[in-house]
């Protein structure tokens, strides 16, 4: 329920009061000059009191069931982003496999060029014995700043805020190394993200166009 509608709920229920109130003292008056009136037998505090506990009473409701709606859609949200996309063992070779099994803490996924060609993703720290090996077997490889873990733990954190973000978007780009972000406008408040930006782990699109930082 935005602010617009509570504003209209908040005049109209002014408007009520302020509307029993006339009424119940022009039927007062007209009672005491001996005309035949619908009396109404409410008196204005005590009407004015029962409609703001009702109004109270269904705005409460109305939080509870709001705030229980947002925590299970977070529980989904929290759930989906836990999910590990390479666990399911769906790899190009057994060689993008070893590296993501036995060398998890250096690699930082995979993607195909434009020759439809894997290229492996690895952190500068990659052993050579790692390195030797995807040489060994052909296996085309570049080296990035960041891990996996490291991109999914930017990439969850941003998530689970992107409404209060007011982004668009969040998505992994392998190839660029970045937890990428799509905004609708450069006036989009990037604040409480700027330290993912300031070291180079995040990137900013206003649509296709990406921001330089």
């Amino acid at each position: 329920m935005n602010y617009y509608i509570i504003g209209l709920v908040g005049i109209l229920v002014i408007f009520t009061c302020f509307s029993y109130w006339v009424k119940y003292y022009y039927d007062l008056n007209s009672l005491l000059k001996g005309k035949k009136i619908i009396n109404l037998k409410i008196a204005p505090i005590k009407f004015n009191t029962i409609l703001v506990i009702g109004l109270l009473l269904f705005f409460g409701s109305y939080s509870l069931i709001k705030v229980y709606a947002l925590e299970s859609e977070n529980d989904i949200l929290k759930n989906e982003l836990n999910y590990e996309r390479f666990d399911d063992g769906s790899f190009p070779n057994v060689y993008i496999e070893m590296v993501y099994k036995q060398y998890n803490v250096f690699f930082s996924g995979y993607y195909l060029d434009e020759n439809n060609n894997y290229v492996v993703c690895l952190t500068e720290n990659a052993p050579s014995e790692l390195t030797d090996i995807l040489t060994n077997q052909s296996i085309q490889f570049i080296k990035v700043t960041y891990s996996y873990a490291q991109l999914k733990e930017v990439f969850k954190a941003i998530s689970l805020n992107i409404k209060e973000y007011n982004f668009i978007s969040v998505s992994l780009n392998f190839i660029s190394n970045k937890v990428e972000i799509t905004v609708i406008d450069d006036g989009i408040d990037l604040s409480k993200i700027k330290t993912y930006i300031d070291i180079g782990i995040v990137s900013v699109r206003i649509g296709q166009e990406i921001i330089a930082f």
